[in-house]
């Protein structure tokens, strides 16, 4: 009767067993994306954004690579000319956005960074009116009429600061200027801009090994088969003839 028992229990046990089937293995990929947006007057208003690092369980770590989309709108400056006769100047208008994180350099002694051009032309000045007001002939008022962006990619000088079970901080410091020529009276007004955009972070791994089936239905297997055999030899169980 025991014996009979013991044999309907290993049966049932390799059947469980062979119809174990494993979980699923990690993906080879972790994406995850940051939105922000920032309102600025005339200062520089930095975002601090936070990412997850790799966890070393999942796997090793192959390969990091960084996506940065910018939009500039509503950027707004203005300039006057305080010299006593007329003059015309060439005005270059510009956003520079900083990436500031973990191995995101150009090279050795450059961070990372992205600029579009907002406006490039000559802008022909009135005499100073006597009034500083940023208005009349005397002024030119720059407001942008549509948005403007850009998109850069980047791979990381090194990947360790990346892997680990904590975060990755992300600076992002978005810097509206302008440059110009003559005249060399010319007062400059910077109204501010708004900024908005998206990072990704795209972590390519290796997953950790994971066992096959076949390969743990066939210990199971064998341990079944030694329990078996171990059982049957108790003093009691052993076959009649």
């Amino acid at each position: 009767m025991e014996r009979s028992i013991t044999v309907c229990m290993l049966a049932a046990v390799l059947a469980i067993l062979m119809g174990w089937e494993p979980e699923p293995v990690p993906a080879s990929q972790i994406i995850q994306t940051r939105d922000y947006r920032v309102v600025a007057g005339d200062v520089t208003v930095p975002v601090d954004l936070v990412f997850d690092q790799f966890d070393p369980r999942l796997g090793t770590l192959l390969h990091v690579e960084a996506v940065f989309q910018f939009t500039e709108q509503s950027a707004s400056i203005d300039y006057e000319n305080t010299g006593s006769s007329a003059a015309a100047a060439d005005i270059e208008i510009g956003k520079v956005v900083n990436y500031v994180g973990p191995g995101l350099l150009l090279d050795d002694q450059t961070s990372l960074f992205d600029a579009i051009n907002l406006f490039r032309d000559r802008v022909n000045f009135g005499t100073f009116d006597g009034v500083f007001d940023f208005a009349g002939p005397d002024s030119f008022a720059f407001r942008q009429p549509t948005p403007a962006g850009h998109t850069l990619s980047a791979t990381p000088t090194t990947f360790s600061p990346y892997v680990g079970t904590s975060t990755v901080p992300v600076e992002i410091v978005g810097i509206l200027g302008t440059a110009f020529g003559n005249p060399p009276n010319l007062r400059v007004r910077i109204n501010g801009d708004e900024l908005s955009g998206t990072v990704t972070y795209r972590y390519d791994f290796a997953a950790a090994a994971v066992p096959e089936p076949s390969t743990l239905a066939l210990f199971g297997i064998g341990t079944l088969v030694w329990l078996g055999v171990t059982v049957l030899r108790r003093p009691g169980l052993a076959p009649r003839d």
